[in-house]
């Protein structure tokens, strides 16, 4: 699967990706503590979770981000002392569309129980 790229991101908005989206996935990587909160620890699931619809590779091992790319992750929101946009998650070794797209499924559901009332 292809890398993440700033054009890719940058077609979001056309494709119906919220702001809301956007922010709690900013927020979310802002504020995680340690790798273990963004990729889990097995056999607990992390909070992002494989894209039924977009998913590439095996569904049932490869449901969320690993531990070595969680700690790249966190390792780029240090050296940029925080992340601003979405764009700057474009280049992090390994981060690839399909993570994105899980990404963005996990937390468009987030944004969609919320808006139905329900506690997330």
């Amino acid at each position: 699967m292809a890398g993440l790229t700033a054009s890719y991101i940058n077609n979001l908005s056309a494709e119906g990706t919220t702001n809301k989206t956007k922010a709690l996935i900013l927020e979310f990587f802002n504020n995680v503590i340690s790798l273990g909160a963004i990729a889990g620890t097995e056999p607990k699931e992390g909070p992002v979770f494989d894209d039924p619809e977009e998913g590439c590779g095996d569904q049932i091992r490869d449901y969320d981000i690993g531990k070595t790319l969680a700690q790249r992750i966190i390792n780029k929101r240090n050296a940029l002392g925080g992340f601003t946009n979405l764009f700057q998650l474009a280049g992090i070794s390994r981060f690839g569309i399909d993570k994105f797209n899980d990404l963005l499924y996990s937390f468009s559901k987030h944004v969609r129980l919320q808006y139905l009332g329900h506690t997330v």
